[in-house]
């Protein structure tokens, strides 16, 4: 559901029961919508500390691969960006 600033909201949950019998897909790193714009530190309430900046590597190293990255049609994640991460490191 995308808001006025192009935000999504999904519940991921649900979202992963349907996606549960879909095809897997490979798609290259380079064709994944959003690995060079700013995610997670837009805003005053999400800014990049040194802590938070330190945060993000550990999630992303600490993801399981084994869960699905969920793509939009555009090739926009709608979940598992640490999981593009890890898949790009």
């Amino acid at each position: 559901m995308p808001s006025e600033d192009d935000l999504r909201i999904w519940d991921v949950d649900r979202l992963v029961e349907l996606a549960r019998n879909l095809p897997v897909e490979e798609v290259p790193i380079s064709e994944i919508w959003g690995l060079d714009g700013v995610r997670w530190f837009v805003d005053e309430w999400h800014s990049p500390t040194c802590r938070a900046a330190l945060e993000h590597p550990r999630l992303v190293l600490d993801t399981d691969p084994a869960y699905p990255i969920l793509l939009e049609q555009d090739k926009r994640v709608v979940d598992g960006m640490h999981r593009v991460l890890r898949a790009a490191l």
